[in-house]
């Protein structure tokens, strides 16, 4: 991938969601959603909550969210109806 190529992810219920991009990447998040499970950032051992389990849906016109290798995205557990993001990347 380079820079300027479009990523995007879907996870069902049944599957954690980590999505941790290469050591060199950077990669800018516009929309981030889930319906049942909380979306999080982390870098392995902290973790911050972004988003509730009952529905988030973090709005393509506001979300700026930038994730690397060492700051990147999870969700909480298997226990919801999936999870998705889209991004661009930017490094």
């Amino acid at each position: 991938m380079v820079v300027g190529d479009i990523v995007a992810g879907v996870f069902d219920a049944a599957t954690t969601m980590t999505f941790q991009p290469a050591a060199t990447v950077e990669i800018a998040l516009t929309c981030v959603g889930s319906y049942g499970t909380n979306v999080l950032l982390t870098n392995g051992a902290i973790v911050g909550m972004i988003g509730t389990s009952t529905w988030t849906g973090i709005s393509p016109n506001t979300t700026k969210l930038m994730v690397n290798n060492s700051i990147y995205l999870t969700t909480s557990g298997a226990s919801g109806n999936g999870a998705a993001y889209s991004g661009i990347q930017i490094k």
